[in-house]
């Protein structure tokens, strides 16, 4: 049975998510609305809907954090910290527990820790 329906609902209610659609041990492909992000060990890139926006060796920590100003729906920003200050937003979550299993996930990948700032 697909997710899809619930999917559905989830943001009908302004609920917000980013889909696993591939893990392997070679790649992770991550999407968050249009924007799909993929980690992949065999080039040592990171690609955000196919263009370069880093490589696995420049990536410090993958970053767990909401706004403390937010109203409404929680949200849990998805964040790659990359050497020289840039980073990559991979996107939002409005679970928890969602946000530390794509932390998990990308952590995997890249070897690098999670840090979560609420």
């Amino acid at each position: 049975m697909t997710d899809r329906p619930l999917n559905l609902l989830r943001r009908l209610f302004g609920a917000r998510a980013i889909v696993v659609e591939r893990a392997t041990p070679e790649a992770l492909v991550l999407r968050y609305g249009r924007t799909q992000t993929l980690f992949d060990r065999a080039t040592s890139q990171i690609l955000q809907n196919d263009k370069l926006v880093g490589i696995l060796s420049s990536v410090e920590r993958i970053e767990l954090h909401r706004p403390s100003n937010q109203e409404g729906t929680v949200n849990w920003f998805v964040t790659v910290h990359l050497s020289g200050a840039r980073q990559v937003e991979v996107g939002q979550v409005t679970d928890t527990t969602d946000a530390s299993s794509i932390g998990a996930r990308i952590a995997t990948v890249t070897g690098r820790p999670v840090v979560v700032n609420s």
